[in-house]
């Protein structure tokens, strides 16, 4: 699955670039800032998987993250939560989660249960053709 991964930490985000392409997946974008995030969420049309960290900068009273999760289903993009806040916001139950730190074979569980429950691309192209329906109107 093409991958994008939104991440702050350059540490985290190297580590989670390598493990994704040990694991034979391409990643096909890195964004580091929420404005970052949303460009590529919005405009990278390969992105088959989003791991997206849920606090982005500091912002723990209100974790941007969620807005990118937000963004991300809507594209029909499954979004990986990666985090080391807990409890998680009730409102990302049901989101897959990564809890920080992970190993690569975290990321390995993690990218397996994805791929047996993602939606296919008519789905996702419709959902697509939808949202873009819905902001010209």
């Amino acid at each position: 699955m093409r991958t994008v991964i939104v991440e702050d930490e350059e540490l985290v985000a190297t580590h989670l670039k390598r493990s994704i392409e040990e694991l034979g997946h391409p990643v096909v974008g890195v964004a580091a800032s929420f404005a970052a995030a949303v460009d590529m969420l919005m405009r990278e049309p390969a992105a088959e998987l989003a791991f997206i960290d849920l606090v982005l900068h500091d912002d723990v009273g209100d974790p941007s993250g969620m807005v990118l999760v937000d963004l991300a289903t809507r594209r029909a993009i499954p979004a990986v939560v990666t985090t080391g806040l807990s409890p998680i916001p009730d409102r990302l139950n049901g989101v897959a989660l990564l809890t920080k730190p992970f190993s690569v074979e975290q990321v390995a569980t993690i990218l397996a249960s994805i791929r047996h429950r993602r939606p296919g691309l008519p789905e996702r192209e419709r959902r697509l053709r939808d949202m873009l329906n819905q902001i010209r109107a």
